[in-house]
C-alpha cells in the first residue's frame, strides 16, 4: 500500500459497519501511520480503526482496490 492508492475499507470487527465497504485514498503512508482521506475530505489514521482489534494488522482494514501512479 502506498500513496494514492484507492483502498477499500474492510470492517473486520463489524464495529463500523456505516462504513464497510467505503473506499478512500492513502494520502500519507509511513512506518508510523497510514492516513486515508474519504470522498468527503475528512482524514483519519487507519490506526483509529485498528485499535479496535490490537491483535489484526492495521493492512487487513484496507484492501488496494486501484494503485496509484
Amino acid at each position: 500500500m502506498k500513496i494514492g492508492d484507492l483502498v477499500r475499507f474492510n470492517d473486520v470487527t463489524g464495529d463500523f459497519p456505516g462504513i464497510h465497504g467505503d473506499v478512500a485514498l492513502v494520502v500519507e503512508q509511513d512506518k508510523w501511520a497510514t492516513i486515508i482521506e474519504w470522498p468527503d475530505g475528512t482524514r483519519d489514521d487507519i490506526a483509529y480503526y485498528a485499535d479496535w482489534c490490537p491483535f489484526t494488522r492495521q493492512e487487513a482494514w484496507l484492501e488496494v482496490v486501484s494503485e496509484g501512479g
